[in-house]
């Protein structure tokens, strides 16, 4: 059985709102460390499912949570909770320089 923290649950229901056709182009989540947030963008990519998004962002500020989330894309657990098969491109704004 699948059961959500409050801030999940808010959040999916607000997900399942905007799929509904509610206007909202903007969420912040602000969640404490360990909270449980990997699962967010899974949520989230519900909106690419229906139709309603070409592409999503998660912002992290560290390196590790953005790993962290990667992860949770391929978490089996999660896979078979939510019932999902979406995968995740990694990118950042780092810029590395080449040698000529």
């Amino acid at each position: 059985m699948l059961s959500f923290r409050q801030h999940q649950a808010e959040f999916s229901q607000i997900i399942d709102s905007i799929i509904a056709g509610e206007n909202v182009r903007k969420i912040i989540v602000n969640a404490t460390p360990g909270s449980g947030k990997s699962i967010l963008p899974i949520l989230a990519g519900k909106l690419a499912t229906a139709g309603l998004a070409d592409a999503l962002a998660w912002i992290v500020p560290r390196k590790s949570l953005q790993s962290q989330g990667e992860r949770g894309f391929v978490d089996v657990s999660f896979r078979e909770m939510l019932n999902h098969n979406l995968t995740v491109r990694q990118s950042t704004n780092e810029v590395t320089m080449q040698r000529a």
